[in-house]
């Protein structure tokens, strides 16, 4: 699959669903690529440091139902892409990705550009669903703290599920929805979060 480098002109690749175990470094070479489509790729252990963000026509990236899931934070002589990488594609406006290691998300996730994505943070077993919406799930044990700048630009997102949150997370998704005015909002789902549902009990005097 190396000589797949060679083609130069090759504007949409899908590996979905391969038993690849490393994405091959020459893809990097497949500029004029505008689709990649990883979803399904169970084994795939490796997507080299550099070859996304070579990809500098790259308009879709579909990462997700149980496919690659090593990100690495950016440092030098890291083995694997970080998700820092994803800052560097232009052109990019379709994204579907899983993240189950918080710690590996960027400072703030550039949803602002996109049109359309499917974010899901945690652990999560992926629906099959063809409709496409600028969907961000988020799902955290109660041991993970919620990081003041995981939230950007709420104003876009159309489905919000967050699920096992503490309550103060709760709250605070709650409030910066309310602060923004998401008038995109369509479907909020919460699970796991019973007591940041439940009112306060009265004092007794």
């Amino acid at each position: 699959i190396s000589v797949i480098g060679d083609l130069k002109k090759l504007e949409i690749l899908c590996l979905r669903g391969s038993d690849i175990k490393q994405l091959p470094i020459e893809v990097g070479q497949l500029t004029w690529l505008t689709l990649l489509d990883l979803r399904e790729c169970r084994k795939l252990e490796v997507i080299p440091p550099n070859v996304l963000s070579n990809l500098s026509h790259l308009e879709e990236l579909c990462i997700s139902r149980r496919s690659f899931q090593k990100w690495e934070v950016e440092v030098e002589g890291a083995k694997n892409a970080s998700l820092e990488e994803l800052k560097h594609l232009p052109n990019l406006t379709s994204l579907e990705l899983d993240i189950h290691d918080v710690n590996t998300l960027p400072r703030g996730l550039f949803l602002e550009k996109l049109g359309k994505y499917r974010i899901r943070i945690g652990d999560w077993y992926w629906e099959s669903t063809n409709i496409w919406r600028s969907e961000f799930r988020l799902r955290l044990n109660n041991k993970i703290c919620l990081k003041d700048w995981l939230i950007v630009q709420l104003q876009g997102i159309e489905d919000l599920e967050l699920r096992k949150l503490q309550e103060q997370d709760v709250i605070y998704f709650a409030n910066e929805l309310v602060k923004v005015g998401s008038s995109q909002l369509k479907f909020l789902r919460i699970h796991g979060c019973s007591d940041a549902l439940n009112p306060p009990a009265e004092s007794k005097v």
